[in-house]
Parts: structure tokens; sequence; C-alpha cells
């Protein structure tokens, strides 16, 4: 049992340590997994970068389980910042809700916590924004994305506010102009104030403002705007935040009615872009054709691309070309492209349903995923639950029977105590009887208490001289003499029933100078007498005594002093 009571709490403790242990591995892999994922780009982001964050983010899934609610919370907000860096559209709240409503519970809604929690909890709202954009939820955007803004400037988190800013000037872009400058201003002026410069955001947030400006149609203010984006990318080697310039230029001469410099900048767009023409390139050029009246340069173009172009491109290359014959009264070749244009457009449909079918299978997978999880979670919070139970149980049990035990042994205690205390008292008994038979014989008793007294007095004055000329050359003038120590033993021996003589008796290799201390110590002389008779300290005339309570009355009780043992006259033959 007591075996038992000793591993009970070194397995709690290494139980303990164990978990300890695993919740600071995992929160370290996190804390490297946050620092490369919230740590903005100096350039296009790389989507395979993410795409291995969120294979190790995959291996820590059942790690993090049984760690704690803010453990998971944190590695559901990773998650979430992963696949949307790695270009995943967050069309389900899987991951980002978990934490969106962990960090939404322990700051209270954003209204209080430390700067670290009020951070995430800015970092979650954003992402519930990025998944109401992918399920064209305009209004939810609005308000999740605003909601960010204020706690993460609550908390000093300038760039989550840019990046909820920036989301929120596109998404207002076409429906409120104004407010979509304002709010771009705003989150040119939140990156600013971040400790996160780098020319490419700062030409991505230019370039988004000088759209607004086109939007909300002033016009001049979008031309500086793009001119100062041009001038920040020139600080780096970075073509793709030059080419979206180049095309936000080409859209502004094009809604200035300059078509010639819009062709231009689009041909300088299309160049730096890997020379390929995208989808909303190909789309502005045909209709600058169609704007200058050159339809058969715009069914040309649309002709040349139109084998390169994917389903999408193809379904808009074919609507446009059917337009362009319409403006031209070729209606018989207009109405030959309507099947196609269906056929494009079931592909679309089918394309887009595949996709969905996909995004959702793997969804499923991994929504099956975590409910084992949580299963699993379960079981080992129950196991945990029992064993702990179980543990209690025992050292209650261990607990009781130590109690048990030392109660038994409590109670032996005090009848040896009692027993002890008996023998004393009869002791005592015998004690007083032998004083009274002492009584009978007073005459003698009295002599010989007289002869003590004398001697003792003698010695006194003695201790007395010895102490007025402790610094006297000639000591042995001041001691006590051989005649005076026989005369004192004779004087014990005759009053104490041979004290001295059982003394040597019961301890023969006793020295001289420790039986001279037995004798005066029975006659009642203090320590500082005995010291001075000694000529030695105080202090070694209570180690002496202590040395021989310990030598000739090893069995003699703690609380007993060797004063005691003396003056009670013990008997001292074994």
């Amino acid at each position: 049992m007591k075996r038992l009571a000793a591993i009970l709490p070194l397995l709690l403790l290494l139980a303990a340590l164990f978990g300890c242990g695993s919740r600071t591995r995992v929160s370290a892999r996190l804390d490297a997994l946050d620092t490369l994922v919230s740590r903005p780009p100096s350039g296009p982001p790389s989507a395979a970068l993410y795409d291995s964050v969120l294979q190790v983010l995959d291996t820590l899934m059942y790690d993090v389980v049984g760690l704690g609610e803010d453990v998971e919370a944190r590695w559901h907000l990773l998650y979430a910042a992963a696949e949307d860096k790695a270009d995943r559209p967050l069309l389900f709240d899987t991951h980002v809700r978990p934490a969106y409503d962990y960090y939404c519970d322990a700051t209270h809604d954003g209204t209080q916590g430390d700067s670290t929690l009020l951070h995430r909890f800015a970092q979650s709202c954003f992402y519930m924004g990025v998944h109401y954009y992918h399920s064209d939820s305009t209004v939810r955007i609005e308000q999740m994305m605003q909601k960010s803004v204020n706690v993460a400037k609550s908390c000093g988190d300038h760039y989550t506010a840019y990046l909820a800013l920036k989301y929120l000037s596109s998404q207002l872009m076409y429906s409120n102009t104004s407010e979509s400058v304002k709010i771009a201003l705003e989150g040119l002026a939140e990156f600013k104030r971040s400790y996160h410069h780098s020319p490419y955001n700062e030409a991505i947030i230019l370039n988004n403002l000088g759209f607004c400006y086109i939007y909300n149609s002033e016009q001049d203010k979008a031309l500086d705007c793009f001119e100062k984006a041009l001038q920040v990318s020139a600080q780096e080697s970075d073509s793709l935040s030059v080419s979206h310039i180049f095309y936000g230029l080409s859209y502004y001469y094009y809604r200035s009615n300059d078509y010639t410099s819009a062709l231009a900048y689009l041909q300088k767009y299309i160049d730096d872009n890997t020379g390929i023409w995208d989808q909303y390139a190909s789309i502005m050029a045909v209709n600058i054709y169609m704007k200058m009246d050159s339809l058969d340069k715009a069914e040309t173009f649309i002709s040349k691309c139109l084998p390169q172009e994917t389903t999408v491109q193809k379904f808009h290359s074919y609507l446009t070309l059917q337009k362009i014959f319409f403006r031209q009264h070729r209606n018989e070749e207009a109405m030959c492209l309507v099947d196609s244009i269906r056929k494009y457009a079931d592909e679309m449909h089918a394309d887009e349903m595949r996709k969905n079918f996909v995004f959702y299978k793997d969804n499923i997978e991994r929504e099956r995923a975590n409910v084992q999880l949580r299963v699993k979670n379960v079981r080992q919070h129950d196991l945990f639950v029992t064993l702990g139970i179980v543990m209690f149980l025992m050292l209650c049990l261990a607990f009781v029977v130590f109690r048990q035990r030392h109660k038994r042994q409590c109670h032996l205690t005090k009848i040896e105590k009692m027993r002890r205390q008996m023998t004393v008292e009869r002791e005592q008994h015998q004690q007083r009887l032998a004083a009274l038979q002492i009584q009978v014989k007073e005459a003698e008793i009295e002599q010989k208490n007289k002869k003590l007294s004398y001697l003792k007095s003698y010695i006194e004055k003695q201790s007395i001289a010895i102490e007025t000329f402790k610094s006297s050359t000639d000591r042995a003038l001041l001691s006590l003499t051989e005649e005076d120590w026989q005369s004192l033993e004779v004087a014990l021996d005759d009053i104490y029933d041979n004290f001295i003589l059982k003394l040597r008796t019961s301890f023969p290799q006793m020295k001289e100078d420790m039986v001279r201390l037995c004798m005066l110590q029975k006659i009642g002389m203090t320590n500082r007498n005995i010291s001075n008779i000694f000529f030695i300290t105080l202090e070694s005339v209570k180690k002496r005594k202590q040395r021989l309570k310990k030598e000739l009355f090893p069995n003699a009780p703690k609380e007993q002093t060797f004063e005691e043992i003396i003056e009670k006259s013990v008997d001292f033959i074994r």
C-alpha cells in the first residue's frame, strides 16, 4: 500500500508533465506557422508555400485535440488563413467559424482582452468576411469587414485593418463609389501606420484606390494614384504589380475615351504578364476596338485568341463575336453562333458543378474527419476523467489506511507514556518512603547536612574567589584541594546512600573530572560556580553535562535533563 501511495502521485505528475510538454511542443509549431502565414508578402503570394503549410497543419490535426480550446481555435484560424493565401475559396466556414466563435467569446465580442486575443479576433472577423465574399453574402461581408477594422484599430493591428478596408473598398466600388474612395483612403492610411511596409502592398492599395477614383469619376486623382503606384513598383523587380498598374492605366484611358493610349497600356500589360492575353484583357481589347468602330480588328482579335482560351473565355468570346456580327448586319452568321454559345454555357455550368462537387466532397471528407476528431476527443476526455476518478479513489483509500495506522500508533504511544509515568510515580513513592525512613535518624541526618552545608559554603566561597581572581597566575591556590574533594565525596556517600560509590562502580570508565562534576551537580552548584572551579566556560560545562547524559544514561527520557537525573539519585547499577 505504501508503494501504491508513492507511485500514484508520480503517475499524476508524469501525466501533467506529458500534457504540458505536448502543449508546449504543439504551441511552438503553431508559433512557427503563424509567423510564416501572418508575414505580409513582399511580392505575389506563393500558393505552393501555403499548400505546404496546410500539409503541416493537417499533420497537427489530431495533436491539438485535448490541449485546450485556445490551441484548437488557433489551429482553425491558421488553417483558414493558409487556405485563403493558397487561393482556395472559403466557401464553407468549417475552420473559420470555430475560431471566430472562440475569440468572440474570449474577447466578449471585441470589447476586452489582451492585444494578442484582439488581434486574432480581428483576423477571424476578416476571414469570416472573406468567407462571405466567396459565398456572395454582400451585407455580411460589409458587417464582418467593418467589425474586423474596428477590432484591429482597437488593438493597434493596422495591417489587418488595411486588409479589411481593401476588401471593403473593392466590394463597394460598383455600388457606392464615394464610400469606396473614402474607405480606400482610410486603408492607405492604415497601411502607412503599419510596420509591414513593402512596395508590393503599397502598389496594390494605390492601384485599388485608382480604380475607386475611376468609378467615382475623379479621373485626375485616379491618374495620380496610378503614377504613384508605378513609382513605388519601380523600387523592386516584381513585374506582376506593374502589369496590374498598366491594366489600370489602360482602363483609365478607356474610360477617358483615349483608345489609342488604352491599347498601348493594354499591350504593356500583356507584355509584362508573360505575353498571354487573359480574359479581362481580351474583353477590354475587343471593347476598345468596338468603341473605335474597328469591328474587323475586333473580329480578327477574337478569332486569333479563341483557340487559346478556356471555356469561360470562349463563351464570352463567342458572345462578343455574335455582337460584332449583329453590328455588321451579318445576322445569319450571328445566329450560327447560338449553338456554340449554348454549348460553352453548358460546359461552364458543368465545370462549375464539377468544381463545386469536388469542393463539397473535400469539405465533406474534412467534416467527417472533424467528427471523428471530436468523437476521439470525447473518448479521450472520458478516459481521462475515469482514470482521474480511479486515482482519486485509490488515494482516498490509501489516506484512510494511513490514518488508521497513525491512530493506532498514537494510541500505543499514549499507553507507553502512561506506563512511564506510572514508573516515575512509583519511584517517587519509593523516594518518599526512603525520606520517611531518613527522618527517623534526624540527628544523624542533621549532622550530615551541616557538614554538607559547610562543604557547599566552602566550595561556593572558593568559586567566588576564583571568579574574582581568574586572572591570577597562581591558580592552584584558588582551586579545591584533594582533601576537599575527598571530604565532599565522603559526605555525599553518607548522606545519599553511597551515591559516589555506586557511580564509580556502575561506570568504572568515568574520569575523575566527570565524577567531580557529578558531585558538584549533586550538591546543587550552578553552572557558573562549576565553570569557575574547573576553569572552563559555561558552554563547556553544558557540553560536558550533555556528553555525560548521552554516555551514562542513554535510556533516559529526552525531556529529562542531566540535572534532574543527578538530583533524583537514580539507580546507577545496571
